[in-house]
């Protein structure tokens, strides 16, 4: 099982790292539309636009990405003074009982807007903006998707954890 926590938490850490390059795109957009907002006096629709398409998938993506590699917030003034087997409980009832619900819910919903976004051939309501706006749109539950993964990796981790402190005990 511990294998194959590590490899869903590689992929999710792959795919991290390859969506990471968006950010030199972003940045190169960005001067792009300053070049011409401000020395030609010409923004782009598009060019902003895609700014805005670019932070999404960084961010949303970057929830897995910073999930997987334990770099999100957490409260440790109690579970600094906890037991390892009783962090790993905690854990393991989160990410049951919260996390993958909400995953779910979002998940299901982030599909309907993108299927609803597809069937209407949505593009953007700016003259000069982007289209296939369901593209964009299909981020959500790609995004929960891979949250889903590492949260399978953190139930690993955590059984893992409690049946390692239980067979110490005994």
């Amino acid at each position: 099982m511990k294998t194959i926590a590590s490899k869903l938490r590689a992929f999710i850490l792959s795919i991290g790292d390859i969506i990471s390059w968006i950010n030199v795109a972003l940045v190169l957009v960005i001067i792009l539309q300053v070049l011409l907002r401000y020395g030609f006096g010409e923004g782009m629709i598009a060019l902003e636009e895609l700014q805005w398409h670019f932070y999404a998938i960084i961010i949303m993506i970057g929830f897995s990405y910073a999930d997987a590699k334990d770099a999100h917030v957490r409260v440790d003034l109690l579970s600094s003074k906890l037991s390892v087997k009783a962090n790993a409980w905690i854990e393991l009832l989160g990410v049951i009982f919260l996390l993958i619900p909400f995953l779910y819910v979002v998940f299901d919903h982030g599909l309907e807007y993108t299927k609803s976004s597809f069937q209407s051939s949505e593009v953007s309501p700016s003259p000069g903006g982007l289209p296939l706006r369901w593209l964009i749109k299909s981020l959500i539950p790609l995004s929960m998707f891979l949250m889903f993964l590492s949260a399978l990796t953190k139930i690993i981790r955590s059984l893992d954890l409690i049946v390692s402190k239980q067979s110490e005990n005994s």
